[in-house]
């Protein structure tokens, strides 16, 4: 699990307002097919760290 939090610290985020879909959208060149949204910058950005978390775990389990 220390590798993975390691690994947040190289990623760089990016958090966008969308003002047609009215939330904050979180992405990051590192995973480009991963993105969050959410009701505060915060909270989008959580979400796509957490999305992320799952995909090194899944791919250190295989």
């Amino acid at each position: 699990m220390g590798d993975i939090d390691h690994e947040f610290s190289k990623v760089a985020y990016r958090v966008r307002w969308s003002p047609p879909d009215r939330v904050f959208i979180a992405f990051t060149d590192n995973f480009p097919e991963l993105s969050a949204t959410g009701d505060w910058p915060l909270q989008a950005l959580h979400a796509l760290q957490a999305s992320i978390r799952r995909v090194l775990e899944a791919n250190a389990a295989d």
